[in-house]
């Protein structure tokens, strides 16, 4: 998985594969 951090977001570029099994937004925030 390919993270990249921007503005205070660390997104995940996920597969299509991977999107089907994730059932949490892609964009985590960091405190």
């Amino acid at each position: 998985i390919k993270a990249s951090y921007e503005n205070g977001v660390l997104k995940f570029n996920l597969s299509k594969k991977e999107l089907k099994e994730v059932k949490h937004p892609k964009k985590i925030e960091i405190e």
